[in-house]
This record gives C-alpha cells, sequence and structure tokens, in this order.
C-alpha cells in the first residue's frame, strides 16, 4: 500500500460502540498505535469516525 498518505473514515461506527465498548476503544487505542508508527516512518495517517446525528438531535 505505497502512498503519500494515508486516510480511513469510519462511519456508521455508533451500533459497534454502544455494543461492544472495550473493542471499540481498543479499536481507538490501535489507530492511535498506527498514527504514532506512521509518524515516526514520516508519512501521514489519519482516521477519522463519523456518525449520523441522534434520531432525538
Amino acid at each position: 500500500m505505497a502512498g503519500r498518505g494515508y486516510v480511513l473514515v469510519i462511519g456508521n461506527s455508533g451500533a459497534f460502540r454502544e455494543a461492544d465498548p472495550a473493542s471499540w476503544r481498543m479499536l481507538l487505542d490501535v489507530l492511535a498505535d498506527t498514527a504514532d508508527s506512521w509518524r515516526d516512518a514520516a508519512v501521514p495517517f489519519w482516521s477519522f469516525v463519523t456518525d449520523p446525528p441522534a434520531d432525538d438531535a
């Protein structure tokens, strides 16, 4: 996967986050560690989590 940088977008994650908060936290930790590793290699890496607004918003 060669490139000048990487962007990962995770959408509609609310059900996962609510169903398994511990695994959700682990995913966020893995993403943070991945960003740190790529940063050390001078390769940009961004991850974004998007969710639609709650029904009651």
